[in-house]
């Protein structure tokens, strides 16, 4: 289950909130992608100071575009745009220094979990 809230502002021009959810089975989830961070990476392997997980499950993409162009410096066509398309159906990033130490290990042991149920529900025919 997956809750994200933002803020909005009302008609009347109060704040306000917009909160959306999302139930997805683990057995949907097809790519669990994790990201860690360490501080003083040379001392021993370091220290996990943040980490990000990457789910998808094929609900969205993201697409980020950039102009193209040619190796001529002196060109002045329009080359269109060139880009890459990529899942982002959600991605989560706990850090130390934010939400502290605690949460962290959470998100690791959390992160751990997910990936071990993902591949079980991916194994199964």
């Amino acid at each position: 289950m997956i809750v994200h809230v933002d803020d909005a502002s009302r008609e009347d021009g109060l704040p306000g909130a917009l909160a959306t959810s999302e139930a997805v089975p683990v057995s949907r989830i097809n790519s669990v992608g994790l990201t860690r961070g360490v501080s003083e990476p040379a001392n021993g392997g370091g220290r996990l100071a943040e980490m990000t997980i990457a789910l998808a499950w094929g609900s969205v993409r993201r697409i980020d575009l950039e102009p193209a162009s040619c190796g001529d410096p002196e060109c002045q066509a329009d080359h269109g745009l060139t880009g890459v398309s990529v899942p982002d159906d959600i991605v989560v990033r706990v850090a130390a220094g934010v939400e502290g130490d605690e949460a962290l290990a959470r998100a690791e042991h959390f992160a751990r979990v997910l990936s071990a149920a993902t591949a079980r529900a991916a194994a199964r025919p």
